[in-house]
């Protein structure tokens, strides 16, 4: 073959292969576009258009995901919410459970239960420590004995750090009182039914005295101007826009201001003198305040003081008469010296316990002593009665209000009734009266005898009131100076604070 022939034909295959070759390195959408129509390639989406559409698609996707996220997160707040609220901590369920059903539960599986919820009256765990109480009251109703037999060995122990954290214990008792029916399953009082009090004798009506003075200057209650002070405003703000001189109402400004300090200093005094540590604060601070609405319609009578009147609604306890029981042993304590390993007093502890008792609520504190003062060992109910009052000689007002006028009540049972002893008791009674009466507040001498003389044991009670004595006092003159002078008759008058 010649050798022209050969040479053309290597040319001719090179040339191909690079054809061949920038075809294969065209882009594809360069190909593509060269069998493609002009309108289609004009209506294309260019490149950076395809950048920008994509951006988009992924800045939709990742917001989408950033909510579902706080989605997420706000769900699972909620139930840690629910669950720091209600659920709390799970070591409390089992009491809970149990306080929650104990309508249906029988008297021995009270019994093997109350041990344990003894012991964990003391524990840090609030919630625990409450379902505990709660389930410990609802069992000293339904086995009283066994509840008595565990607070009165532990009362009674040798170890002083055993008696005070008995009393401890006897302190959570007292502050759960209010918890027990909440926590039980709704509408169980139908079913699990309480013995009511067992004291005889009933007050005297009206009831003598003032039970408790009203908290000065309270700080739960919201702040309220005075009205006198309102209406100075007022004029002064009316008397701005008039035409008053600079003067006149910089008199105006001066005299509120002066107002409004000598209301505030007056409030200080007032706070000063108050002893907020004899009411119960936390009873009084817990009640909701329910005002009039401004549509609504009042009674202006009862304002006061630009206060309006407050509805107080009271949760219902439950602290059965054998819990009371224990009130012997721990007024009994308050001789108690020995010290335990904290370095506190047994008396100590006893004392602050029994004085929060007597400011919250001293009826139900007293219930087992007022309900064996009729029955037996009356002797020794007075007896705790005087060391009572001998070591707390100041007691709370809301305390000797309500000590003395079940003390009237008492007497007022024997005079009616025909007793060996009852001179003997009334005389016992009329000794107690006279240790409590100077704690008591608002006692009129007037308003006791006619409440009295109603009640028909006013010769009891008021010993020297129907003893004849002189009405008048006659005063004479000297004799050197007024000779044949009338003497001056002068009646006497009886203090109605007597």
């Amino acid at each position: 073959m010649p050798s022209s022939f050969l040479h053309h034909g290597e040319t001719g295959k090179s040339s191909n292969g690079r054809r061949e070759k920038n075809r294969a390195g065209r882009k594809i959408s360069d190909q593509s576009s060269s069998h493609t129509s002009p309108s289609r390639r004009k209506d294309s989406t260019g490149r950076r258009d395809r950048i920008i559409h994509d951006d988009s698609e992924q800045t939709s996707s990742q917001y989408s995901q950033k909510m579902d996220e706080k989605k997420e997160i706000k769900e699972s707040s909620l139930i840690l919410k629910y669950i720091k609220n209600h659920v709390r901590d799970l070591f409390h369920a089992p009491f809970s459970t149990l306080v929650k059903g104990a309508a249906v539960l029988v008297e021995d599986q009270f019994i093997e239960i109350v041990p344990a919820a003894w012991e964990l009256l003391l524990e840090t765990n609030q919630e625990t420590a409450a379902a505990a109480a709660s389930f410990f009251i609802l069992a000293s109703v339904k086995a009283p004995t066994q509840a008595t037999e565990i607070m009165q060995r532990a009362l009674k122990h040798k170890d002083p750090n055993v008696r005070i954290g008995a009393i401890l214990r006897y302190q959570v008792l007292w502050k759960s009182r209010f918890q027990v029916w909440p926590r039980m399953e709704e509408g169980a009082h139908v079913t699990f039914k309480i013995p009511p009090p067992g004291i005889e004798f009933t007050l005297p009506s009206p009831k003598i005295g003032i039970e408790c003075l009203p908290v000065v200057d309270p700080p739960w209650s919201p702040r309220q101007q005075n009205k006198d002070m309102d209406v100075a405003l007022n004029q002064e703000r009316h008397r701005a826009f008039v035409t008053a001189t600079k003067t006149r109402k910089k008199q105006q400004t001066d005299a509120i201001r002066h107002a409004m300090q000598a209301q505030d200093e007056k409030k200080r005094q007032e706070r000063h003198c108050f002893l907020i540590t004899t009411n119960p604060i936390t009873q009084q601070a817990a009640h909701e305040r329910l005002d009039h609405g401004p549509g609504e319609d009042h009674d202006p009578m009862e304002e006061e003081e630009g206060t309006r009147a407050v509805h107080l609604h009271a949760a219902h306890s439950l602290f059965p008469s054998c819990l009371c029981a224990s009130v012997m042993q721990i007024i009994g304590s308050l001789d108690d010296c020995a010290v335990g390993g904290d370095g506190t007093a047994v008396y100590e502890v006893a004392y602050q316990v029994i004085w929060v008792c007597l400011v919250e609520d001293s009826a139900l504190f007293l219930r087992y002593v007022l309900e064996r003062l009729t029955r037996e060992k009356q002797d020794l109910m007075f007896k705790i009665l005087r060391h009572l009052i001998r070591f707390v000689p100041r007691l709370p007002q809301q305390a000797a209000f309500a000590l003395y006028n079940y003390i009237i009540g008492y007497i007022m049972f024997y005079v009616r009734t025909t007793h060996e002893c009852s001179q003997q008791l009334v005389g016992s009674a009329l000794s107690i009266l006279w240790m409590v009466v100077h704690s008591v507040h608002g006692i009129m001498f007037k308003d006791l005898k006619q409440i009295l003389r109603k009640e028909q044991c006013d010769a009891s009670v008021l010993l020297t009131a129907n003893v004849p004595s002189a009405k008048k006092i006659i005063v004479h003159g000297p004799d050197e100076k007024d000779e044949g002078s009338i003497p001056s008759q002068f009646p006497i008058l009886v203090s109605e604070n007597e």
